[in-house]
């Protein structure tokens, strides 16, 4: 994966300093040098990803999405209080990530939960859209009263051709013009926040297509925005192997970070401990019917973090046609 502009993370840090971001930057790095002190032993993860709703407006080829069996739901913002009421009494958690097998901004109280986990103190609160849904009202109310600190805009194509064809929708100029409309709106109110990440996935449709894409938006880009270029994956073998060559890695392989850093709860309280789990094959409960630290903490991912340690990652049949792991971690001790 690269990067663009390069040291991007520090520049976001010097900007919220120039700003008066205190509280932002001393709690972040706070949680950071807990992790190093506690590493591998955190009782409560570092990261949650949070599905509002498993809803989708796209068909992209490289997505499980449609092999869900379950119904479309959205998570209750009742429920999601309770979820930031307890991670709000765990200093160790760093980040929230709205994302999953839906899309964000189907939710209508979207912004009312980034606002709601913010205000619990919450370190990064971060939303990955496809931004088909920002329309010029959403603009105003996530640049003006949202409290995201990052937004990452899934675009992935630079021409309608290969928008339709990896994403099933003719909708490419809606997206485009969308986040061209963001950029240039949180240009005019001269803000820094939400950071922007803007998505292209590097694969055969979209290969050629790279330079010219970050030719075209990086001059949009303000300071501390991004252009990610990302590798492809194959959801642990849940959907058609499309990775470049260069991306496939035969190298050693180590314990996923996952496990030790990360939990994935569904739009119905179902929680995972992988972000590829998305058709819940290693679901170890849900957090209505028990709390999110003693699931955490629960015999089930306990076993699956010792099969990782013991480098039996082919008694977990999702772990095993993993092609994520290697660069998620090195070995904990």
């Amino acid at each position: 994966m690269r990067i663009l502009p390069s040291g991007s993370g520090f520049m976001r840090m010097l900007i919220q300093i120039a700003h008066w971001q205190w509280r932002d930057v001393a709690k972040r790095n706070s949680v950071h040098l807990w992790r190093k002190i506690n590493k591998w032993s955190l009782r409560f993860p570092y990261m949650l990803q949070i599905e509002v709703t498993n809803d989708c407006i796209l068909e992209c080829i490289m997505c499980p999405h449609s092999q869900l069996e379950e119904k479309t739901g959205y998570m209750s913002f009742e429920q999601f209080g309770k979820i930031i009421d307890e991670c709000s009494r765990h200093y160790s958690l760093g980040e929230l990530v709205f994302s999953g097998m839906g899309e964000p901004l189907l939710h209508p109280q979207i912004l009312e939960m980034s606002k709601l986990a913010k205000s619990k103190g919450i370190p990064k609160v971060r939303m990955t859209t496809n931004a088909l849904l920002l329309t010029e009202q959403r603009v105003g109310e996530i640049l003006e009263d949202s409290r995201l600190d990052q937004i990452s805009f899934s675009l992935d194509a630079l021409t309608p051709e290969t928008y339709r064809k990896i994403k099933g929708s003719s909708n490419f100029a809606v997206a485009q013009n969308n986040i061209i409309y963001f950029l240039e709106q949180k240009h005019k109110k001269n803000q820094w926040k939400p950071f922007v990440n803007l998505h292209i996935l590097k694969m055969k449709e979209t290969v050629s297509e790279i330079d010219g894409f970050m030719r075209q938006w990086k001059p949009l880009l303000g300071k501390g925005d991004n252009i990610l270029v990302k590798a492809l994956h194959n959801f642990a073998g849940q959907v058609e192997d499309r990775r470049l060559e260069e991306h496939i890695c035969d190298g050693r392989r180590f314990p996923c970070r996952q496990l030790w850093e990360f939990l994935y709860i569904s739009w119905n309280g179902d929680v995972m401990p992988c972000c590829m789990d998305v058709l819940k094959k290693l679901r170890i409960g849900n957090f209505q019917e028990s709390s999110l630290e003693a699931l955490w903490n629960d015999p089930l991912l306990q076993e699956i973090r010792e099969i990782h340690l013991q480098g039996q990652y082919g008694k977990i049949p999702l772990c095993s046609q993993c092609s994520n792991w290697w660069y998620l971690t090195k070995r904990p001790k």
